[in-house]
């Protein structure tokens, strides 16, 4: 019998090698999970199918046969240890958004795509941003046409991506931001360097995206649940660095955002729009629940972080020198789809805030009081607020504003400098002191 702990990529373990391990009690379960690890040990290379892995050859089409080549065999890892430019390898459909262009494309269980390599855009994909979406690397489960495959059960499982450097150099800042599909009339949505929708059991992890493009760098979306996004960068942000659409039971930590000063063209923000926004799903008014997001650093957004949800603890997180158009931290109802309740934001830095617009605070929180949402049985505790440091004097006048609708919650024992915390009438049955 081979161990676990003496195997090589190249080595293959046989079921009949591992089930003496799941003899004991049910083995059922046991056999699927040792079955997801076996998969771990086939290992499939893009240079077997073709790929020149030099950074400007076009590798797409090798990059797709291997993960192929995975799906076919059940699972497995697919290695990238060379410079592999790729651009559009075909169209899928993802739900209510309709198709998307991708460059590689996982549609089956237990696949891993893991580094150290990296994935080239050596020239412009072959979109049209104005009216059509693209995303480097997609994780879904497709060939379903339903608008809310979360209904459906249709689920991705034990995937993930990690070590992968994604290098968008070659590109001008005018193409990295025009792939955000928001001006020109096209669509605003999925599109990402990797994107995970309806995914289950799934690990985005030390990757690193220079001068990143899309919607949301990092981007989940349709409710995926059970991963951990951890210890990626990102440079030069597309519009928004992360964007985790109606996540649950996750742990999003120690990942750091490093964006340019935004800048408009047309009416939107083009680059480093917010940090990481964990929010609601606007397709099925799913919120995000069960969040850890802890640890992380953004440095040069608009906003810092955007959540969304509830039953979440948010802490540890180092927001700094943000332009702060709406409030460097918010924390907010989603309309009519979602109350925000049961979260703690705690021990958080919020530093040298330029201000756009001078009033924005630094955590600004607030419900929807037309739809009565509302946040609900918060705790704000122990954040440090710098927020008159701002070379341009412009800094912020107020460190907590509770806006609308924040009710029964506690906001005690944080630092700020500058106004302490200011609410709305619409707030009721908060505890607002000591703070300092």
């Amino acid at each position: 019998m081979t161990k676990i702990s003496l195997a090589t990529d190249t080595t293959s373990l046989l079921k009949t090698d591992m089930l003496p391990l799941a003899r004991s009690g049910d083995p059922t379960p046991r056999r699927a999970y040792l079955s997801a690890i076996q998969n771990q040990f086939k290992v499939f290379r893009p240079e077997s199918f073709g790929a020149v892995a030099d950074g400007t050859t076009d590798d797409t089409a090798a990059l797709q046969a291997a993960v192929d080549a995975a799906s076919a065999a059940g699972g497995g890892v697919v290695r990238l240890t060379g410079n592999y430019a790729y651009g559009v390898g075909g169209s899928a459909w993802l739900g209510l958004y309709g198709p998307v262009k991708y460059g590689i494309y996982i549609n089956h269980d237990n696949i891993f795509i893991k580094g150290p390599g990296k994935l080239t855009l050596a020239t412009f994909p072959a979109v049209d941003p104005t009216t059509e979406m693209y995303t480097g690397v997609l994780f879904c489960r497709l060939g379903h046409l339903v608008a809310y495959p979360i209904l459906a059960g249709i689920w991705i499982e034990n995937v993930g991506i990690e070590g992968i450097t994604f290098d968008n150099t070659a590109l001008t800042y005018a193409q990295t931001s025009s792939l955000v599909g928001v001006s020109g009339g096209g669509p605003m949505g999925q599109t990402a360097e990797i994107l995970f929708s309806h995914a289950r059991n799934f690990y985005c992890r030390n990757n690193t995206i220079i001068k990143g493009y899309g919607w949301g760098c990092i981007y989940t979306g349709m409710a995926s649940s059970c991963g951990t996004i951890n210890n990626n960068t990102i440079y030069g942000v597309g519009c928004h660095g992360m964007w985790l659409d109606g996540l649950r039971e996750a742990e999003v930590a120690n990942n750091r955002i490093i964006g340019d000063y935004g800048y408009y063209v047309g009416a939107e923000w083009k680059l480093n729009h917010i940090g990481i926004s964990v929010c609601a799903n606007t397709d099925n008014s799913t919120g995000s629940e069960f969040v850890h997001l802890h640890h992380n650093t953004v440095i040069n957004g608009e906003s810092g972080l955007y959540f969304i949800g509830e039953n979440s603890i948010i802490d540890h997180n180092t927001i700094y020198n943000n332009n702060g158009r709406n409030g460097d931290v918010q924390f907010l109802s989603n309309g009519a789809l979602y109350t925000c309740y049961n979260t703690r934001i705690e021990d958080n830095t919020i530093w040298n805030e330029s201000g756009v617009g001078g009033s924005a605070p630094g955590l600004y929180i607030t419900g929807v009081t037309a739809t009565a949402q509302i946040q609900n049985k918060l705790i704000v505790r122990g954040n440090r607020i710098n927020i008159n440091q701002a070379p341009d004097f412009k800094g912020h006048q107020v460190g907590i504003s509770l806006d609308e609708q924040v009710k029964n919650s506690f906001v005690v024992d944080n630092f700020i400098d500058g106004t302490s915390v200011t609410q709305g009438a619409t707030c009721s049955g908060n505890t607002i002191t000591p703070n300092y």
